[in-house]
């Protein structure tokens, strides 16, 4: 059915992306995990919030919200590029730009970490349904 098609298509996606960032996620400071949801809601137009309720479940998005509470952050906060938000829109204009190298490096004074990603795509596909519909 598309239903269990979805499902598993999700769940092939997500054992993917974990396997790609599971490294750098681990190693975040809870202000990064932060920013990255920023930036999350800023290319996807929706929180975090509303993205664990889409592809988990509602159950799944209030209790990481309550987790989210207990270190005084909000898993339903949206992306404000001209209110609070507006220094992480600048650096991502310098990051568009292409200037994002040459930035950091004024500022730590050494190149910045890159996470290498080997693929430019994921090998996820969604499963055709093989079966003949009866008529």
């Amino acid at each position: 059915t598309k239903r269990s098609q979805r499902t598993q298509y999700i769940k092939q996606v997500e054992k993917e992306l974990l396997a790609l960032f599971t490294q750098d996620i681990k190693n975040m400071t809870t202000s990064q995990g932060v920013l990255l949801m920023r930036l999350v809601d800023r290319e996807c137009g929706m929180s975090a919030f509303e993205i664990i309720k889409e592809y988990e479940s509602g159950f799944a998005a209030n209790f990481w919200q309550i987790i989210a509470k207990l270190f005084s952050q909000d898993l339903k906060a949206r992306y404000d590029p001209k209110g609070k938000d507006a220094k992480i829109e600048e650096l991502v204009q310098i990051w568009d730009d292409g200037k994002w190298d040459q930035f950091y490096y004024s500022v730590f004074w050494e190149a910045p970490k890159k996470t290498v990603i080997k693929t430019d795509r994921l090998s996820s596909e969604v499963k055709k349904d093989t079966r003949q519909k009866k008529k």
